[in-house]
């Protein structure tokens, strides 16, 4: 009996934060509590299951290579090499930045136009509101189920993000996690958790930020600094990047995506890098109308707290801090609105529980019963208002998403192009569908045009000035310079000149004119000397 107990102990510590942490609940109240967390689930289910119901494809670029990522893992298992893409680093140094998000994705795929990757996604996001709930459960917050549902009421762009086929789902449970981690000193999850980020994230320095963030709260709040957490997020993020099975390319990928990528995009303003409308800054309607109820609540906690005198205790301090961090990224990047919400969210909680608003609101509700019944429903009347209309506009904004998948143009080339043939695309953004329908082929790049400018800079310049101004012959380049075929080309804007070019070039048919682009053939590719 005394080894069981010391066992119970020690998983306590582990998981609990230690002695200065109180036992979880038991019993009755255990029961209760795991409500909250199965609530926001259920609700992120339903939510993200109606919005991801408006398309029956994927929606998004990014989210085809992930699946086609997957399949190859799971045919050819670990790669150091990446030869379906010709001009890129992975060509010699390939590490799968996201392995183990690749590798939840095998039981999932099934055949292509199956849901199964769908499904996962909805299931990822739902867990991440699950665990939402229950850190601000943990945290003792008031009305625990509350902050998930206000959660959904983020947007459409929030929820659009949450519906996407990509690794930033397990970043954000992984996120979440670790700030659970810091703010209850359980150590030894926080190490493990960040050795997990390498092999899911390729931005895998965020468990070292978060620390960072964790003692700079600590000082603020009177107590002091730690230096075990960030030593231990360091710790552990390294150990899980030389413990991954392409370790030495991984770290040389996330030097080039995290370093190389901003400073290139800087320096060579010039040469285009064509990246994704998710990088972007959020625009005015996004962040005051589209993230309204966020922006409120969060605002409106600050300011009851504020006027209360209320002083924040120092998980408030680190979860403001977070906000605030977040919120940053968020205007440089509307990617980051993904994160946002819910530390924003959670810092109001917190600060509404410092503020002890939930003692006032019931010491108010036991003398005016009546008012506080017509109070509360008008309430939940308004979170039902706000909350289906954001899964509306989340649905809607699904629904009229076009993604060229350019499905057709790939499976004609895969039938008639012999396998191992380099496909000339007009971007790196038409690849990702050419490795999900038509996989013996390959491309120049994919992913990241950064990926080819670390390889060979002055070959990503000779693309882009040959596609998108018309520069250079066609033929020495398609043919001579990257040993090309086939050139498939999207009818948009930045493509006309390069399709004028070869409408005009005797050297170029075209055979095929799909429903998003068109197919050139040129001759024979001239041997590589």
């Amino acid at each position: 009996m005394r080894a069981r107990e010391r066992i119970a102990s020690a998983l306590g510590w582990l998981f609990d934060g230690g002695p200065d942490v109180p036992p979880a609940a038991a019993g009755q109240r255990a029961a209760r509590d795991a409500l909250y967390p199965a609530f926001a689930f259920l609700a992120g289910l339903l939510a993200l299951g109606a919005v991801q119901a408006e398309k029956a494809e994927l929606v998004d670029i990014d989210a085809y290579y992930h699946v086609a990522a997957s399949r190859i893992l799971a045919e050819h298992g670990v790669l150091t090499e990446f030869p379906w893409t010709r001009e890129s680093v992975w060509r010699e140094r390939y590490a799968d930045k996201e392995f183990l998000f690749h590798a939840l994705l095998v039981p999932f795929l099934g055949t292509q136009g199956r849901p199964g990757p769908k499904a996962l996604t909805v299931l990822l996001g739902a867990l991440g509101l699950a665990l939402f709930a229950q850190l601000l459960r943990r945290r003792e917050v008031p009305w625990p189920w509350l902050w998930p549902v206000l959660a959904l009421c983020a947007g459409p762009w929030f929820l659009l993000r949450l519906s996407i086929t990509r690794p930033h789902l397990l970043s954000i449970l992984l996120c979440l996690g670790i700030v659970a981690c810091l703010a209850g000193r359980r150590r030894a999850i926080l190490l493990l958790l960040s050795a997990l980020f390498p092999w899911c994230y390729t931005a895998f320095h965020l468990p070292l930020f978060l620390a960072i963030l964790f003692v700079l709260a600590l000082l603020l709040s009177g107590q002091g600094w730690s230096w075990r957490e960030p030593a231990l997020a360091a710790a552990g993020t390294l150990l899980g990047a030389l413990l991954h099975p392409q370790a030495g390319n991984l770290l040389s990928l996330w030097w080039v995506q995290n370093v190389q990528n901003p400073a290139f995009a800087l320096a060579q303003s010039s040469v285009s890098l064509n990246q994704a409308l998710e990088l972007r800054s959020p625009t005015g309607r996004m962040l005051l109308w589209e993230n309204g109820a966020v922006l409120l609540t969060a605002l409106g906690a600050a300011l009851f707290a504020l006027l209360r005198g209320a002083r924040a205790r120092a998980d408030t301090v680190f979860w403001l801090l977070l906000s605030g961090g977040f919120f940053l990224l968020y205007l440089n990047n509307r990617r980051f609105v993904e994160y946002w919400p819910f530390f924003a969210l959670g810092a109001g909680a917190l600060l509404l529980r410092d503020a002890g608003a939930r003692e006032l609101l019931l010491a108010w509700a036991a003398r005016h019963r009546l008012r506080a019944a017509v109070a509360a429903g008008i309430s939940l009347l308004l979170l039902a208002f706000l909350l289906s209309g954001s899964v509306m506009l989340g649905q809607r904004l699904m629904g009229t998403l076009r993604v060229p998948a350019l499905r057709e143009e790939a499976r004609w080339l895969a039938e008639r192009a012999s396998p191992g043939e380099l496909v000339f695309t007009g971007n790196w953004d038409d690849t990702p569908y050419l490795l999900y329908y038509a996989p013996t082929l390959r491309v120049l790049v994919t992913l990241d045009p950064t990926f080819m400018v670390s390889r060979d800079a002055n070959a990503y310049r000779t693309w882009r000035e040959l596609v998108e101004a018309g520069r250079g012959d066609p033929d020495e380049i398609v043919r001579g310079r990257f040993g090309a075929r086939w050139v498939l080309l999207r009818r948009a804007p930045y493509t006309r000149a390069l399709r004028d070019r070869l409408d005009g070039d005797e050297r170029f048919r075209r055979r095929f004119a799909g429903a998003e682009a068109d197919v050139y053939e040129v001759g024979e590719p001239i041997p590589a000397p």
